[in-house]
């Protein structure tokens, strides 16, 4: 067949597009099917100079086009996967100021030998007195701490166990955001500290220099501190998902690797500066160490957390 005889076949056909929808949907397909036409149109003689109109039959979009949507869409799942893991799920349920009255009122219900019927609790949760109220919402709030104690403790032992991955530190705050919490005026509104914040912090980055590197350099200072947590919750990670292996008695030779690899390098602790402040000692909870190596770790040296 020659070249003219598969332009005639081209130029004889209506239906195009055939998988735009799947593509749209499954870019893994769509990747596929690109991967066997450019092979086509590559190794086969009367093909290469017709890619674009044979991939026309099955996309209504061009390859370039095509392409830059699947990065998209790749992008865009590698963020719903990382959402799906860093999310934890408790075993424990979480309690409701409603139910627990439910409770109470089948209780009643029961005592007084009549149905309980769901309207009528409506109603008598609507109508509980003040005092009540009061009752009930410390009630709440100390099942709530409760909850929130099991709960921090559930994953505390998942991450410890390998089973949940150790959140990463927040990121360390902007210039502007030091200048703000340093600044911030506990008397006046969120809006009227937002503005005025605004006017000052703009006055202060063309006329006042030296007042003006003070909070880069905080700035910096949080960068260096987010850095070393970084490191270290890193090592925590990679040691945890070694002893899970060992545990479960699955290959750890890659992440052993990447342990010795990420200790060989430590990103040094910061010194302590004085009259700069450390966000990070009350909102960083991992304080543990990060010496514990699993089998097939010897030689790499673990480090030590700052001490807080």
């Amino acid at each position: 067949m020659d070249n003219k005889q598969i332009k005639k076949i081209f130029n004889n056909m209506t239906t195009m597009g055939l998988f735009s929808g799947e593509y749209n949907s499954n870019p893994t397909k769509a990747e596929h099917h690109m991967e066997c036409i450019q092979t086509l149109c590559k190794n086969v003689e009367g093909f290469s100079e017709l890619t674009e109109k044979l991939w026309s039959i099955f996309d209504d979009k061009t390859l370039e086009e095509r392409e830059k949507v699947i990065v998209k869409q790749k992008k865009e799942k590698r963020k719903k996967d990382k959402k799906k893991e860093e999310k934890f799920k408790s075993k424990h349920k979480r309690p409701d100021k409603q139910q627990l009255f439910r409770v109470k009122y089948r209780a009643m219900c029961e005592e007084k030998r009549i149905p309980y019927n769901n309207s009528e609790f409506n109603v008598a949760y609507s109508n509980l007195s003040d005092k009540e109220k009061s009752e009930l919402t410390k009630e709440y709030e100390k099942e709530l701490s409760n909850y929130r104690k099991l709960v921090d403790k559930e994953m505390k032992d998942a991450i410890e166990l390998g089973l949940f991955e150790e959140p990463k530190p927040k990121g360390p705050a902007s210039t502007y955001n030091v200048f703000v919490k340093e600044n911030q005026d506990p008397s006046k509104s969120f809006e009227e500290n937002s503005n005025n914040n605004k006017t000052l912090w703009s006055d202060l980055k063309s006329k006042n220099d030296k007042e003006y590197q003070k909070y880069v350099d905080i700035s910096d200072y949080q960068k260096q501190i987010y850095e070393r947590l970084c490191y270290e919750r890193n090592v925590r990670v990679l040691n945890r998902t070694i002893a899970k292996c060992e545990r479960e008695g699955t290959e750890s030779s890659e992440y052993t690797a990447s342990l010795e690899k990420l200790t060989a390098n430590p990103i040094p602790e910061p010194p302590k500066k004085t009259g700069f402040p450390n966000y990070y000692e009350t909102t960083n909870s991992n304080t543990e160490k990060v010496t514990k190596k699993g089998k097939g770790t010897k030689g790499s040296k673990g480090t030590k957390t700052s001490k807080k």
